[in-house]
């Protein structure tokens, strides 16, 4: 995969919330794929995951899947 320049994204304290608020709605996701996803919707950014179908199950989350390229 080519060299690209990413920004990194924090677990803040808004993501965090938004973590719980998700738990509640999707208990039967992970804590870590919960607070990924959290930061993804926070910073209005969009998940690049292979796991698309685990994910889809977040309302308004963008998914991508960049493994089939």
């Amino acid at each position: 995969m080519p060299s690209a320049d990413f920004p990194l994204l924090d677990f803040d304290e808004t993501a965090a919330e938004q973590s719980e608020r998700l738990r509640q709605r999707y208990h039967r996701l992970g804590t870590n794929d919960l607070r990924v996803a959290a930061i993804a919707l926070t910073a209005g950014a969009v998940l690049v995951t292979r796991n698309t179908i685990h994910f889809a199950k977040i309302g308004g989350l963008p998914l991508e899947d960049w493994s089939e390229e």
